[in-house]
């Protein structure tokens, strides 16, 4: 793994990027004043302790345990809060607000309908907008907070995926053996569209781990992309200009498996 880039005026634009509602890497890396290991390792725990959230909130509405519903709620709000995870926080908030009370509508006014406890969702709030019982706006909610968790859960498989089989690349260059060979198989067993998306991600996030992707797969991605877009492309990498790196995807100089420009 190579060491992290000195600071520098793409990390303004690396800073600026559109947030990603279902994982906001960026987000939760600053969270964690960078420290990228102990962030996956935050990603990791957090997919096998909420694996069945959704389920046991399901399960206590059903009860009518609220107080235990409310709790659950609160706990994956933090949690998702601080990965970066603004999707899931402000549906978890909303389930939390609910069940405590604190929408009630007042007077006909509503009453405050923020609810997304600091979350960096991305866009507009998660809550439901219509006034009605806590339960009801919990179970609205829960709906949704299902579906947000799984698109979840399937991003950081996806980026543990990746980082495995970056660093067994990496290992294969440096120490050709049998077992490395396999690594750089099932890295080329990849779709490049997907190899892509994370590299795209790398890039926005100021990553040196953009850089072992592009090598690991070197001849995937410049056969995906073309000899001239992987020229330039690996060029602005390999010295730091991730800016221009993530430029070379944005504008489409290569497309991706099913046809679409390469954006990330």
């Amino acid at each position: 793994m190579r060491p992290p880039r000195p600071p520098a005026a793409n990390d303004d634009a690396a800073t600026a990027a559109a947030a990603d509602p279902v994982l906001d890497t960026a987000d939760g890396l600053r969270r964690l004043m960078g420290a990228r290991p102990l962030y996956h390792q935050l990603l990791r725990r957090f997919a096998g302790d909420y694996a069945d959230t959704a389920a046991h909130l399901r399960q206590s509405l059903d009860a009518g345990q609220t107080d235990a519903a409310g709790r659950l709620a609160h706990m994956l709000k933090g949690a998702a809060g601080l990965i970066g995870a603004g999707q899931v926080c402000a549906l978890a908030a909303a389930i939390d607000t609910a069940l405590r009370g604190g929408r009630h509508h007042r007077d006909g006014d509503g009453g405050n309908r923020s609810g997304d406890g600091g979350c960096n969702s991305g866009g507009g709030s998660a809550v439901p907008a219509a006034a009605a019982p806590p339960a009801a706006e919990a179970w609205e909610a829960l709906d949704g907070l299902e579906r947000a968790l799984g698109q979840l859960f399937e991003r950081i498989e996806q980026i543990a995926r990746l980082e495995r089989l970056t660093a067994q690349t990496a290992m294969a260059a440096a120490n050709p053996t049998a077992e490395a060979a396999a690594a750089a198989t099932a890295m080329a067993a990849i779709p490049a569209a997907q190899l892509c998306a994370q590299l795209a991600q790398l890039l926005r996030d100021g990553d040196g781990a953009a850089i072992d992707l592009l090598e690991g797969a070197a001849a995937q991605l410049a056969a995906h992309l073309g000899g001239p877009a992987w020229r330039r492309l690996d060029a602005a990498a390999q010295r730091f200009d991730f800016e221009a790196a993530l430029a070379v995807l944005a504008a489409g100089d290569g497309a991706g498996d099913d046809g679409a420009p390469l954006s990330g």
